[in-house]
């Protein structure tokens, strides 16, 4: 190799580099976000009705899935309520406990004072029993606070 093609090849890849370096700084809020995640509340049920909790900053907060019987690959009822904070917006991120089962998040839209509504799906898992989290997030101030949910679904016929 030349010395003028060595030259160029180096400074291409510097380029590159430098591309591939402001790509990811863009990148990482969204992908790797700031948030602060509440411990599991071991209390909360949600086939048996909202899961209501008191958060550090005084907010109440309620969470609801319906139908309550948690059904995979059928339209899902999110709702969260608010009451004694405003915050920007309102996520529900699902994740698979003991099987990755890909990402799920959904920005719920807010209805009216304090709450906010989105549908969602479970897909089916090769498990027969399938273990979740469901997060709230809430966003506020440029931070996320993070409020898991758990609970397990079964595949029909099992």
């Amino acid at each position: 190799m030349s010395p003028a093609t060595r030259t160029w090849a180096m400074a291409a890849f510097v380029a590159l580099l430098g591309v591939a370096a402001f790509l990811v700084s863009r990148a990482w809020p969204v992908l790797f976000p700031d948030r602060e995640q509440l411990p599991v509340d071991p209390a909360c049920d949600l086939r048996a009705g909202p899961c209501s909790r008191v958060l550090p900053d005084g907010t109440r907060l309620a969470f609801t899935i319906r139908p309550r019987s948690l059904p995979l690959m059928q339209p899902l009822a999110l709702e969260v309520e608010l009451a004694g904070s405003e915050v920007a917006e309102v996520q529900v991120d699902i994740v698979g406990l003991n099987m990755n089962m890909g990402p799920n998040r959904t920005r719920l839209e807010p209805v009216g004072a304090g709450r906010w509504r989105g549908t969602t799906l479970l897909p089916v898992c090769s498990a027969r029993v399938m273990q979740w989290e469901a997060a709230v997030w809430l966003s506020r101030g440029g931070r996320i606070l993070a409020i898991p949910h758990r609970f397990e679904t079964r595949r029909s016929g099992t």
